[in-house]
C-alpha cells in the first residue's frame, strides 16, 4: 500500500501520462452531436490496451512552474492534451503526437523524437503506449494543463500502476504537479481488436437529454447541476474527493454530484429524459468504442444504465419520518463513509506504502495497489500531517501496519 505524501500522490496521478508504441487517428475537431467538442480521439490497436477488466481513469493535472514528474512506465495506455500551455517531455521508447490543423482539420499523427527532450504545445495530444520511459516537466514560467485519459489493468493480479525507473523518489520531487481525478470506473467489457477511445466536452441546453451511448463511457460533470436516482443497470458514482473506482449504485439510490464528480457506465447507459429541467450542464464524456464506428444505443441490453434525473429540492435530506412510517431514501452525498476498527478498506491509489508505525519514518512493510482490500484493526493515530489506521491484508492477514486515510476508500459491506 503506498502512502507517500499528498505531493507523491499528485505526482503518481500526473505520472499517468503513458508511453508509447504505434497510433492511428488522434483528433482534435469540433463534433456536431448536442453541441459536442471532440477534445481527443485515439484508435487503439489490440494490445495496446488492457483486457477487461480494466480501470478506467479521467484526471486534469496542473503542473506549476519548473514542476516535473520523474521518468516512469505504466502498464497501460495513457493520452494526454495540452489545455494550456506548453511542456517539456523524453520519452525513452515511442510516443505519437497530434495536434489540430486549420479550422479543426486533423493533422497526421507523427513520432515524437526518442531520447531527447521536444515539446508540446498547446493543443497537441501525447500519447504513451505500455511500458514506455517518460519524463515531463513544466520548464516555462506559466502553469500547464493536462488532460489525460488513462486505462490500467485491474484483474486480481494486475501489476502496479505506475513503476520509477531510478526508485521511488522523495515527496518533495512532485511539488508543483497536483492532479485533479474527474472520473474512475473499472471497465468489466472492452473491445477485443481494437478501440476508439474519445473524450468529448458535451453542452446540453436546458430541457435537452444526455444522449444514450452503447458503449462504456463516463461523464463527468463540469458545470450546473446533475441530481439523480439510479433506476437499474450498472452505474459508478465516483468522487473527486475520494477518487478510486467504486461498486455499482444499488437501486433507488439518489445522488447529488459536485463538480468533477463522475459516473461511469461499464455497459452504456440509456437516454437521460432532461424535458422538465430549466438548467444547462457541461459534461466532459469519455466513451470506449469498437474500431469501425458504434451502433445506437440497445436500451434493452442487460445492465445497461438508467438514471432519472431529480430537480435539487427533491434531493434535500428528509425530515425524520413519523412513527410507523417508512423512512425516505438518505440522498448517496449525505451518507458519510465511517472508518474504525473492523471496516473492510480498499487502497484507491497505487504503490501506497504500509508501514510498521503510525508516521512516514517508518519502515516500509509493503506496498498495496488500487482495489487491494485491508481490515482495520484498530484506533487511527495522527502524525506527520496525516491519519494513520492500523489494517491487515484481506489476502494475506499476516502481512499488518499503518497506513494513511488520504489513500483508502471504505468498502460497504453487504
Amino acid at each position: 500500500m503506498r502512502m507517500f505524501s499528498r505531493r507523491t500522490l499528485m505526482a503518481q496521478a500526473a505520472g499517468v501520462v503513458l508511453a508509447g508504441s504505434r497510433l492511428s487517428g488522434i483528433h482534435i475537431a469540433q463534433a456536431q452531436e448536442f453541441g459536442a467538442e471532440l477534445l481527443i480521439s485515439v484508435d487503439l490497436a489490440e494490445g495496446q490496451y488492457p483486457i477487461a477488466p480494466a480501470f478506467v481513469r479521467l484526471l486534469r493535472i496542473t503542473m506549476a512552474p519548473e514542476s516535473n514528474s520523474p521518468m516512469h512506465t505504466h502498464p497501460g495506455p495513457e493520452i494526454a492534451l495540452v489545455e494550456q500551455g506548453s511542456l517539456t517531455v523524453q520519452v525513452n521508447g515511442i510516443a505519437t503526437i497530434t495536434g489540430a490543423g486549420d479550422q479543426g482539420t486533423p493533422e497526421a499523427g507523427r513520432s515524437a523524437p526518442n531520447n531527447t527532450e521536444f515539446e508540446l504545445q498547446e493543443g497537441e495530444v501525447i500519447t504513451y503506449f505500455p511500458e514506455t520511459p517518460m519524463t515531463f516537466t513544466n520548464t516555462t514560467d506559466s502553469p500547464v494543463s493536462l488532460l489525460t485519459a488513462v486505462l490500467l489493468p485491474a484483474g486480481n493480479q494486475h501489476p502496479p500502476g505506475i513503476a520509477y525507473l531510478d526508485g521511488q523518489p522523495s515527496a518533495d520531487a512532485f511539488e508543483g504537479v497536483a492532479p485533479a481525478i474527474l472520473g474512475d470506473g473499472v471497465a468489466t467489457v472492452l473491445p477485443r481488436d481494437g478501440m476508439l477511445l474519445t473524450v468529448e466536452r458535451l453542452r446540453i441546453g436546458p430541457g435537452q437529454p444526455i444522449p444514450a451511448v452503447n458503449e462504456p463511457v463516463l461523464l463527468s460533470l463540469e458545470s450546473g447541476v446533475l441530481d439523480f436516482t439510479v433506476i437499474g443497470g450498472k452505474v459508478q458514482v465516483s468522487r473527486t474527493a475520494t477518487p478510486g473506482p467504486q461498486p455499482d449504485s444499488a437501486p433507488e439510490t439518489v445522488v447529488s454530484l459536485s463538480k468533477a464528480d463522475a459516473i461511469f457506465f461499464p455497459l452504456g447507459m440509456k437516454e437521460v429524459d432532461r424535458s422538465a429541467l430549466e438548467g444547462d450542464i457541461v459534461l466532459l464524456r469519455m466513451k470506449l468504442s469498437a474500431s469501425g464506428g458504434t451502433a445506437d444505443a440497445n436500451e434493452t441490453e442487460t445492465g445497461v444504465g438508467e438514471i432519472r434525473v431529480l430537480a435539487s429540492e427533491l434531493i434535500e435530506t428528509p425530515a425524520s419520518p413519523s412513527a410507523g412510517a417508512s423512512p425516505a431514501a438518505t440522498p448517496e452525498a449525505d451518507r458519510e463513509p465511517v472508518l474504525e476498527e473492523g471496516a473492510l478498506v480498499e487502497a484507491n491509489s497505487d504503490g501506497v506504502n504500509i508501514r510498521t508505525g503510525a508516521g512516514t519514518g517508518f519502515e516500509i512493510v509493503t506496498q498495496v495497489f488500487i482495489g487491494d482490500q485491508l481490515r482495520i484493526t484498530g484506533e487511527s493515530e495522527e502524525a506527520d500531517d496525516f491519519v494513520w489506521w492500523p489494517v491487515e491484508l484481506v489476502d494475506d492477514t499476516s502481512i499488518t501496519g499503518y497506513i494513511a486515510e488520504d489513500f483508502i476508500d471504505l468498502v460497504i459491506e453487504e
